[in-house]
């Protein structure tokens, strides 16, 4: 199984698992951590309001969490995407 997955993955499937208890049920159940990319962790969002909101006010708290969660080194920065559109270029 490891050499069909690198170690982000393991930490970015074990992070979907525990987001709710990471950012809170509220901001999990209209968001949720798709992928990461070049150090940077895509994140979709319901809508256009809630992805406002996340990187308006709650993006450096998210990023110190998952940083918390899944090491320093895991990510450096958060992107938010509307829903769907990052797992359409899977």
């Amino acid at each position: 199984l490891s050499d069909f997955a690198s170690p982000e993955h393991f930490k970015l499937d074990a992070l979907r698992g525990d987001w709710a208890d990471i950012v809170g049920k509220q901001v999990a159940k209209v968001s949720i951590p798709v992928k990461i990319d070049r150090g940077a962790l895509i994140i979709e969002v319901a809508n256009s309001t809630w992805m406002s909101e996340l990187k308006r006010f709650h993006s450096g708290t998210i990023l110190k969490k998952v940083r918390k969660h899944c090491g320093e080194d895991f990510c450096t920065k958060l992107i938010f995407s509307p829903a769907g559109k990052e797992m359409v270029r899977r």
